[in-house]
């Protein structure tokens, strides 16, 4: 025993302490031992762990003894040599699997996706990928309707796409996509329990490893999450979807950054489904969220850097997405027309910026609507916009045109302007 593994002797001294799951590996440890010894093995981490594979793999195990070598097996794994995991791993698949039989007993569970969250992550940690016989049995109980499981899955299956993404391991990477866009396009279970839409399981992924996946699989998934309206309505889930692309657009990076390029392109292919998208007044905060959506990822395509190399084709979806959420400002709810006024600062705010002139020069045409009589009722909302895009063209004149050129540039948007300024002007009461 003093030849033991250290993670060997703090179960044995747990155990001597009267802690009931302890003892009940200690009693496994004894087994695995005298078979190690038997073999003249010296009882190593790496030999306690492949004992352990073997002993769960044998049916008809009681299922007080496959917790106790569940527990042998996740305490085991660390400690054990990567490349030992990994030469196993086809076999502690194959056994987990043959735990999971079992689905009624959520301790096994739990314990069983620890231990495959345990051998993925030391699989990497040795320059190794896991193959689909891990994978298959942690996504499948994402959606499980026991918290305790379903929570356990999606923390094993986090690790394991944050740690495919770092390793390079597109297949993985693939894979977890493909079942994340099933679980969203399965849409709703015909309850009212929000937990009940799987999409929402998936999304908690979704938000979670958002930021470390490539562009192609966050395509596949926001795209499948912008059809999901049409699946299930204007449902929270749907909400907390348009949530999430406004902090993943939202979030700031350094133009020297990888991630501003790869945002850039996302927004780019994710624009046109978001300018098409329906909108519908049935649920006012639906319609805020989808304003701030569409704004922040517009807002990401007006960076200076950016905009030279730009098609042409998203200039023209940049200003429909300007063009719908001005027209948000026809409503009469106050909700709605907060977030078409938040979107909308946002979006003219960021246009300044980014010296995103051609954008700004079509928008006093286009806030001319809105200053009319039948917009009076959301005029205390117009006005911080169309003073936004007054604001973004002061800040580009006096940090991008030339002493030389001001007075050309000038009257240059002054006759853009010239008629919303005299509408401002001739219109008493709107302050």
């Amino acid at each position: 025993m003093d030849n033991d593994p250290p993670f060997v002797k703090e179960i044995d001294a747990k155990a001597a302490k009267g802690d009931e799951a302890c003892k009940a590996a200690a009693i496994c440890l004894q087994v695995l031992r005298s078979v190690i010894c038997s073999n003249l093995a010296k009882p190593s981490a790496t030999a306690y762990f492949a004992g352990a594979v073997a002993a769960l793999q044998k049916p008809g195990t009681p299922v007080a003894t496959v917790s106790a070598l569940l527990l042998v097996l996740r305490k085991a794994i660390p400690a054990a040599s990567p490349a030992a995991v990994s030469a196993r791993l086809n076999d502690l698949a194959l056994a987990i699997t043959g735990v999971l039989r079992n689905p009624d007993d959520e301790g096994l569970i739990k314990q069983s996706l620890s231990s495959l969250m345990a051998a993925a992550d030391a699989v990497y940690g040795g320059g190794g990928r896991p193959n689909r016989k891990v994978l298959k049995p942690v996504f499948a109980f994402l959606g499980d309707q026991r918290s305790g499981i379903r929570h356990q899955a999606e923390l094993t299956a986090m690790m394991i796409i944050k740690k495919a993404a770092a390793g390079g391991d597109q297949q993985s990477l693939d894979f977890a996509t493909q079942h994340l866009v099933q679980m969203i396009a399965c849409g709703r279970t015909n309850k009212k329990d929000v937990d009940e839409v799987p999409a929402k399981h998936a999304l908690t992924l979704v938000r979670a490893c958002g930021p470390v996946l490539p562009v192609a699989n966050l395509v596949a998934l926001i795209e499948e999450l912008l059809k999901l309206p049409g699946l299930i309505g204007q449902h929270p889930v749907c909400i907390e979807a348009f949530d999430f692309l406004e902090e993943h657009f939202g979030t700031e990076f350094a133009p020297e950054d990888a991630a501003y390029a790869a945002r850039a392109e996302l927004a780019a292919k994710i624009l046109p489904a978001l300018v098409t998208a329906p909108v519908t007044m049935l649920n006012v905060n639906f319609v805020a969220a989808f304003a701030k959506a569409l704004a922040k990822c517009a807002a990401v395509l007006c960076g200076e850097r950016l905009l030279p190399s730009l098609p042409s084709e998203v200039a023209v979806l940049k200003l429909s997405a300007a063009k719908k959420l001005l027209g948000l400002f026809a409503e009469h709810d106050p909700t709605v027309l907060k977030g078409a006024r938040n979107a909308c600062l946002d979006y003219f705010t960021a246009a300044g910026a980014g010296g995103d002139l051609a954008m700004l020069d079509e928008l006093p045409e286009l806030c001319k609507p809105l200053l009319g009589h039948q917009s009076k009722g959301a005029w205390r909302h117009v006005l911080p916009v169309v003073t936004s895009v007054f604001i973004s063209l002061s800040e580009i004149r006096a940090a991008r045109v030339g002493l030389p050129e001001i007075q050309a540039w000038t009257e240059s948007r002054f006759s853009r302007s010239r008629v919303l300024v005299e509408m401002l002007v001739s219109a008493p009461g709107k302050g």
